[in-house]
């Protein structure tokens, strides 16, 4: 079955979401680097840090670290704001998103453009970010396929399918 008018709610985490990627990053890189990255010259995420501050000039001409710079002082994994950050994000963007879309109508996956073409990067004004259907299905941990759908201005745009985990 085919249903064209259902409505995905907004991703609702708010901050949960960057908690949880910034103590990703600072947990996972190391491993990363070791296992993918051996010859990077950098193996923490402390090491980038170092470096990016060393080769600011050239690496980063307009651009600052506080991405970097804000996992690396974040604690470990067991505290309680930590904890509770995944837990509110599954809420929002599986119970309360996708889930809710595909329990509703019923569906075994749902599809919507990835997101809008890209844009050039602007250092004054910023990016003109308009959101993306890849994040909800990321955040909530369901499968996410995209198949190329053809070019604009030049660009490669995809057409994802979203489903639950394991149902391939």
């Amino acid at each position: 079955m085919i249903v064209d008018d259902a409505e995905l709610p907004a991703v609702s985490c708010g901050d949960d979401q960057l908690e949880v990627l910034l103590h990703a990053l600072k947990h996972d890189l190391a491993p990363w680097l070791c296992s993918q990255a051996p010859q990077a010259g950098v193996a923490t995420l402390a090491d980038d840090i170092g470096f990016e501050r060393c080769h600011a000039e050239r690496e980063m001409p307009g651009f600052r670290q506080e991405l970097l710079e804000k996992p690396q002082a974040l604690g470990g994994l067991v505290r309680p704001d930590y904890l509770a950050a995944p837990a509110k994000c599954t809420q929002g963007s599986r119970i309360e998103g996708l889930d809710q879309v595909l329990d509703q109508h019923p569906l075994d996956a749902t599809t919507a453009p990835t997101g809008g073409p890209a844009w050039l990067i602007d250092p004054v004004g910023g990016d003109p970010y308009g959101g993306s259907f890849s994040t909800p299905a990321a955040v909530a941990g369901h499968r996410h396929l995209a198949v190329p759908a053809g070019f604009v201005r030049g660009l490669p745009m995809g057409l994802p399918f979203v489903g639950r985990p394991f149902a391939e």
